[in-house]
């Protein structure tokens, strides 16, 4: 596995852990492990976000994106925002449909059945009172390593969400975001100056 300890703009660092010898990058695996161990889909799409931001000009940015928009949309549909997760999971579709998604270790025609059939029931449903988690079908040693990753962080796979958890539910608007403010209000001063 390949790390590298690289400086934020934000002036900290942070370690940056790349693809091991299997071709699997770390973050998807913390991206499976959030989305079926924790449920948190808030951090895969952090989690995802941020290997993606290294990774765009690769061809598998795209199936990044996808992920990204299916933890958002999963995010959504929990928190009863139909409408953003019809939106979400909708152009995640169109971009996970694609061969890549069996060489990182997703079933691919069973998946896309499975979003496509949750797509239909956001599509007809009144509300979202009956969610349910979804289960990506993974396979191979993608599988394999976000089981393992899972238990060693003490959570069970496939766990269903705890509908309770507001700290999970509502994660975006407990956060504290004090940093992403001053960074967009430093890059408007710029922005103003350079006029």
């Amino acid at each position: 596995m390949k790390r590298e300890i690289v400086r934020e703009k934000t002036g900290g660092w942070k370690v940056m852990t790349y693809r091991d010898e299997t071709g699997i990058p770390e973050a998807l695996v913390d991206y499976m492990v959030y989305f079926h161990g924790e449920r948190d889909y808030f951090e895969c799409h952090e989690v995802m976000e941020e290997y993606w931001k290294q990774d765009l000009t690769s061809a598998s940015a795209d199936l990044w994106v996808g992920l990204i928009q299916l933890a958002v949309a999963m995010y959504h549909q929990r928190r009863n925002n139909l409408k953003g997760a019809v939106r979400m999971l909708s152009s995640a579709m169109e971009k996970l449909d694609q061969p890549d998604v069996e060489a990182i270790g997703i079933s691919r025609e069973p998946f896309i059945a499975i979003l496509k059939e949750r797509l239909q029931v956001l599509r007809e449903e009144p509300s979202g009172s009956s969610y349910t988690d979804l289960n990506i079908p993974l396979k191979g040693e993608l599988l394999a390593r976000s089981i393992d990753k899972c238990s060693q962080t003490g959570n069970e796979w496939c766990t269903p969400s705890n509908m309770q958890a507001s700290s999970l539910i509502h994660k975006h608007s407990m956060r504290d975001r004090s940093e992403v403010i001053e960074a967009r209000r430093k890059a408007l001063e710029q922005k103003q100056r350079s006029r």
